[in-house]
């Protein structure tokens, strides 16, 4: 009968690793030999399992990774479009704010437009108000010195009288000459 000889760790493990029995009349270094080929076989077959489960893991982490990186990237994209909806809220915000701005502006400049028209109608008349008067003015003058001078007969009333009616006559061609570079002024309905 064979009884399974124990010949120290590894004999043991050769031993456990065949499961077979070893005889009593072979010597260690035989065992070993012998049992070298199948020994070699568990080995790499242990060794690729290794293997196989350390390449399952790189491939399991390289997965995780790149799934972690893809959810990174994602929650970018997601807050990029949030920000970019923000911003597109905001636009709109703005460019009914500009439509406001340019649709006051509009109704103001016309507004402008028309009390500067106003203004101008105005300023024209009161002109022509004035020159009106300062003619009139100028003319009761120059016939009531000429009056004095042609009663009294003195020549200071006839030289003052002369004055008075030379204003006149300067102030008429002035204001003819203004009159014609002057545009007119046309009134409003």
């Amino acid at each position: 009968m064979r009884q399974p000889l124990l010949v120290g760790a590894a004999g043991a493990v050769a031993a456990a690793a065949l499961a077979v029995e070893i005889p009593a009349t072979k010597t260690i270094g035989a065992l070993l030999i012998e049992s070298l080929p199948a020994i070699l076989r568990e080995v790499a077959g242990i060794v690729a399992a290794v293997g196989v489960v350390y390449l399952g893991w790189s491939a399991n982490r390289r997965e995780k990774r790149d799934a972690v990186k893809l959810d990174a990237v994602r929650l970018a994209a997601e807050s990029a479009s949030e920000k970019v909806a923000e911003v597109a809220i905001t636009a709109e915000g703005a460019a009914k704010l500009v439509a406001q701005v340019a649709t006051t502006a509009d109704e103001a400049t016309r507004d402008t437009a028309a009390k500067l028209d106003g203004l101008a109608l105005v300023a024209d008349k009161t002109h022509s108000l004035v020159n009106s008067n300062m003619g009139t003015q100028l003319r009761i003058s120059a016939v009531a010195l000429r009056r004095i001078a042609d009663l009294t007969n003195e020549g200071e009333d006839k030289n003052i009288a002369d004055a008075a009616e030379a204003l006149l006559a300067e102030h008429l061609a002035k204001q003819a000459q203004a009159d014609a570079r002057r545009p007119s002024v046309k009134e409003k309905a």
